[in-house]
């Protein structure tokens, strides 16, 4: 057994599904209480008398927590940060004026990224990334979702999910794996031919080996019709569902959530009222990506009208190569700022509903008895010191499963 003894405070808002509309907005947190953790799971949540007499009375570790607050361990739950070569020139050429859909006609954006991507082993692939998922969990993330998409054949898709499996194997950080074959078209191809290929030939070889299946359900990517006939493909093999919707226009992705079980609709920058309406009458979770709209310099997510909608919302960073910034307290700060949010919904949002967007809650994002032990210490005096500081250094350290994993500016 180990104690986590003496944390400032404790955050303990409990939940085993999303949380919405008013509940949002709420956080429990606990004084005087130390973590027992055992076997890697929360084994109780005691007064420190107590903790104190177990530290005398038995052999258990102490870790000290005196000084910091104790916060789950953020969920990352829409990332693209598998990928080689990066896409500087694009980032200029956005600042010059240029949209996303001009870059991408003239084959860059995604398509850059694919010819960067392809040929690489899963070995270089998960090299060339491994400083951003460091990234990730030194700001404070214990679970991460990482999609595929940067193939576009079946052999870079496989090389890129066997990335995922490992970094799984490192165990340093959970992973949920999600399939995206469906991101973009690739250059001498058109939609029909593409997608028929990605369900007769990539489907098959994947689908054992994913948590998730996706699809950029968007103008300039896929037609709700692609993605429904991706989806029925999906469901009859019990594969799970999230998709990309109304980033670059609301082209009525989101009334497939009427006959489809979506888990998570992701960006949400042009979803009208029927969109919300479709979110909360089929339970899905709106992922709002704020450091994305920050990097396009788009308008960002109104979080506020699907909170106000009674939509479950969590926050995730969108990293990729378009917008390369691993950090979790970046996209919360932005989401306070810029969303809508206040702090308790944007905490809520990258813990609770993020865990639920990936299918974790029942293990992680909450600290709970039962659950595992997945929480960071940071230095502040009260839980909305967070997105205020978001770069100042503010995090002790990050313990996944009851084992540091980040401490002391050392990974």
């Amino acid at each position: 057994m180990k104690i986590f003894y003496n944390p400032s405070f404790i955050v303990t808002t409990k939940s085993r599904e999303a949380i919405k509309g008013r509940e949002q907005g709420k956080i429990d947190l606990s004084y005087g209480k130390s973590i027992l953790e055992e076997n890697e799971l929360i084994k109780d949540i005691v007064p420190n008398h107590i903790a104190e007499k177990l530290m005398a009375d038995s052999n258990a570790g102490v870790e000290d927590c005196s000084g910091f607050g104790m916060f789950p361990g953020f969920t990352d739950p829409h990332t693209h940060i598998m990928y080689s070569g990066n896409r500087t020139e694009e980032f200029y050429q956005r600042i010059r004026g240029e949209s996303y859909l001009d870059i991408l006609k003239k084959g860059n954006g995604i398509l850059k990224t694919v010819r960067d991507t392809r040929g690489k082993t899963s070995q270089q692939i998960l090299e060339d990334s491994m400083g951003r998922i460091r990234e990730e969990i030194r700001h404070g993330v214990t679970s991460i979702e990482i999609k595929s998409g940067y193939g576009l054949d079946t052999d870079t898709e496989l090389s890129m999910i066997e990335a995922m499996s490992m970094l799984k194997a490192k165990d340093a950080v959970d992973v949920v794996s999600t399939f995206l074959g469906m991101h973009s078209i690739p250059a001498g191809s058109d939609e029909k031919t593409y997608t028929d290929f990605v369900l007769q030939s990539m489907l098959p070889k994947i689908r054992d080996k994913v948590d998730f299946v996706d699809c950029f359900c968007d103008q300039g990517a896929f037609s709700a019709e692609s993605t429904d006939k991706l989806f029925e493909a999906c469901e009859k093999t019990g594969l799970k569902l999230r998709v990309h919707a109304d980033e670059i226009s609301n082209i009525g992705c989101l009334d497939l959530a009427q006959k489809h079980r979506i888990v998570s609709a992701d960006h949400l920058l042009k979803t009208d009222e029927d969109g919300i309406a479709n979110l909360r009458d089929n339970g899905v979770i709106a992922t709002i990506l704020p450091i994305t709209a920050f990097s396009l310099n788009e308008k960002y997510a109104d979080a506020r009208k699907f909170i106000d909608g009674n939509v479950p919302v969590a926050i995730g960073t969108d990293c990729s190569p378009l917008s390369p910034i691993p950090n979790m307290l970046f996209a919360m700060h932005l989401a306070v700022r810029s969303c809508g949010m206040t702090c308790e919904e944007a905490l809520n949002a990258a813990t609770i509903n993020s865990s639920a967007a990936v299918g974790m809650l029942n293990e992680t994002g909450t600290i709970e008895i039962g659950k595992r032990a997945n929480f960071s210490l940071f230095d502040v005096a009260e839980p909305c010191e967070l997105p205020y500081r978001w770069s100042d250094e503010i995090l002790n350290s990050v313990y996944r499963n009851g084992v540091k994993i980040y401490g002391a500016g050392q990974m």
